[in-house]
């Protein structure tokens, strides 16, 4: 979305400031919490495409609205607006989230396990194979952007 300069919005450091219950990390992903978290992304999303910058919303999105949502803003603020849907095997997924040290999101294997339950309906992004390695999915996410 936007211009030549990019902000990411990653959505998990808001989860915990709106959680009621911040300690158990289960609570921070229920649906009223992703809802709030969610708009919030869009606010700052939009602010950030007011601003004349670029705007990456990183978050799972696995509901048809909360993608609808997302691009809604891009609309609203008369830019392109390019979804990407990052997949890999679920093995993969969970070596990845139980490695994570020092990251934005909060997520545990627990939760993603949750979300691979989840039927996202369809999809209407560009799907982007992410088992390779990090340079290889930037570089398929980078051709993607590009058509």
């Amino acid at each position: 979305m936007g211009g030549a300069r990019a902000i990411p919005l990653p959505p998990s450091p808001r989860r915990g400031a709106i959680s009621t219950r911040p300690r158990r990390r289960s609570c921070r992903f229920r649906p009223e919490v992703t809802t709030q978290v969610y708009g919030d992304l869009c606010t700052r999303a939009a602010a950030a495409l007011r601003a004349g910058y670029s705007a990456v919303i990183d978050a799972v999105a696995l509901r048809e609205e909360e993608r609808h949502s997302f691009a809604a803003v891009a609309t609203a603020a008369g830019v392109p607006f390019t979804g990407l849907w990052l997949d890999a095997p679920a093995e993969t997924m969970r070596a990845r989230v139980a490695g994570r040290r020092g990251d934005a999101s909060d997520a545990s294997v627990e939760i993603l396990d949750r979300q691979l339950l989840h039927n996202p309906g369809p999809l209407d992004w560009i799907a982007i194979n992410a088992s390779g390695d990090l340079d290889a999915t930037l570089a398929a996410a980078r051709r993607a952007m590009l058509h």
